[in-house]
This record gives C-alpha cells, structure tokens and sequence, in this order.
C-alpha cells in the first residue's frame, strides 16, 4: 500500500569524519523552523561514530541519524537517505557543504516533473569560518559541448545546486556506486535520457566547499570522462551502454586505444602508491592527483578530440 508522501523536502547529509562541518549550521534555527522539512544525517563511517554532543543536537532538531553496518561509498548512503525519506523532493548535502535556508513557498509551486536547479556559491574556510564567495559559479558546457548530455539544458551537475523530484529519483535507481568520483554526472546522464526537464530556482541553497582538487580543468574533466566510459564499457563489453548515436569503427577504435592507454597511467599510478598508504581508503584520490601530475599533456587533447567525434551529432 502506497502512503502519501509526509513531508515537501527531505534534506539529506551524507557524513564520512566530517562532523566537525557540521557545527557551522546545526544552530540555525531558520533551517529547521518548518515541519515539512524532514533532515536525515547518514554516518557513512560507522567506525567514527556522532560526538554525543553533537548527536544530542541533532536529535534535537528532529533530524534521523542512519549508521550503516559498514562503509557504503557517497553514492550508496545517499541512497540509503533517499530510501529513508517520504517527501515529494529530495536533496543531498555532502558533508562538508553547508546548507542554507529553502524558500519553501517557491518549491511548493514548483512542477514536479523537473529539476530545479540552483545557483551555485562555494564557500572557504578561513580561521575556522565559513566565508562565501561573492560571486556564483557558471555551470561547466563540457560535457554538452560533446554531446555525452544531449537534451537537458547546461546546468551543474553537483548536488548542491539541484533538487530532485522523489518519484523521477527512484525510478532511475538513484545515484550508481560503480560510477566512483563522477556519479554526479551518471546521474544526470541517466535524468537526460528521460522526459523530464529542468526549473531554475531563485537563489543558492548550499554553500559548497571550494578545493584545488576540484576545479573542473581540462585534465580532470577528460578523467572523469573516462571513468564514465571505462565503467559502461566493464557493465556491457561495449561502449554502446553510454553513447546515444551509432559510432562509425573508426572513431570506436580511437577512443579504445585512448582508453586503454589512459588505464595503463592510471594503474601505474596506483602501483606506485599501494606500499606506502597509511589510509587504503586514500588509494584512489593519490592514484588520481599523480596520474593528473604525470601523464603527458599531449594526451588530453587526444581524448577531447575523440570523444567528439564519438558523441558528435
């Protein structure tokens, strides 16, 4: 038997020893003085579990705690709010973002059968404060300028600056683990191949974290690129799983070698560093900065290149 939905919005933070960001907003009253806002805090580390302080607060703003019996992955305890949450909107709030208060009248007038997307404001810590950015950041074209996202309009694909319909969420199976690092624009890939379109909403409603290791440069875009592709190509034994458009051989096999060519820098990468982790679960990231490092320059520009005769029209 299917209830109606309890609450207009699920707000979703997803914690991995992150708790420590979380007393930059856990007091603001604005952001829990309305009951149709339910909040669930997912501990993706149940070895590092809630401050009691901390927990005491959190409870007492009516938000549910979930501690999985083991490490999940970002992609998975988001589900795991997602499946937890009875609201027609979902959102999700990493834990080192910083939430900020929803113009709730808006979203209630909003059509259900969109996205809405947010601007989007990052944020600095500066002697332990939260600083905002006076200014927005514009959403990156890349990935529509080679056509991988065809039909939705340019948006940013972090979910600090998107809402998303409950009912579309789950019926495209949410966000996938196996797309690791890029699974914000897996799912946005997989929203593109559906109906649905995007509504822009009226102001930011998170502060994102603004890191060096984020910013989307030519060599972390080609990156995650090729996790998009090395992962289709692994689930089906082709690369026809994440194109739209019927590829001549020619361009297949360009974009095969690049690939296999990029795997090979990726694993030496990983060679390398395996001896000396202190932190297994710090494996990928150093593979990822060394190989961004080392690899020659030259490269991304072949891979920009063939996948746009890949995904071109």
């Amino acid at each position: 038997m299917n209830f109606p939905p309890r609450h207009l919005l699920t707000r979703i933070v997803t914690i991995y020893e992150q708790w420590d960001y979380l007393h930059h907003w856990i007091d603001e009253d604005a952001l829990f003085n309305d009951p149709s806002v339910a909040w669930i805090v997912c501990n993706d580390a149940p070895h590092s579990p809630c401050p009691p302080g901390l927990c005491a607060a959190i409870c007492a703003r009516g938000a549910s705690l979930l501690t999985p019996a083991f490490n999940l992955g970002r992609s998975e305890a988001r589900n795991l709010g997602a499946r937890a949450a009875s609201s027609l909107w979902l959102e999700f709030i990493d834990g080192d973002d910083v939430p900020l208060p929803i113009d709730l009248d808006w979203l209630r007038s909003a059509p259900r059968d969109r996205l809405v997307h947010y601007p989007h404001r990052t944020y600095a810590l500066i002697d332990e404060k939260v600083n905002p950015m006076s200014t927005l950041e514009p959403p990156n074209p890349f990935f529509w300028q080679i056509g991988l996202i065809r039909r939705l309009p340019v948006i940013n694909c972090r979910p600090s600056c998107l809402i998303f319909p409950t009912e579309a969420f789950h019926a495209i199976g949410g966000f996938d683990g196996r797309y690791d690092t890029c699974e914000d624009l897996h799912l946005i890939w997989k929203f593109d191949r559906t109906a649905i379109g995007v509504t822009e909403g009226p102001a930011p409603k998170q502060l994102y974290r603004a890191t060096g290791g984020e910013r989307c440069d030519p060599e972390v875009i080609g990156f995650y690129t090729h996790r998009l592709l090395r992962m289709g190509a692994r689930q089906t034994g082709d690369l026809s799983d994440v194109i739209h458009t019927q590829a001549d051989a020619q361009a297949l096999r360009g974009i095969r070698a690049l690939h296999t060519e990029l795997t090979k820098h990726y694993n030496a990468s990983i060679s390398r560093h395996v001896d000396t982790l202190r932190d297994v679960s710090d494996l990928f990231w150093r593979a990822r900065d060394t190989f961004l490092r080392e690899y020659r320059p030259g490269f991304t520009l072949r891979f920009r290149e063939a996948l746009k005769i890949l995904f071109r029209h």
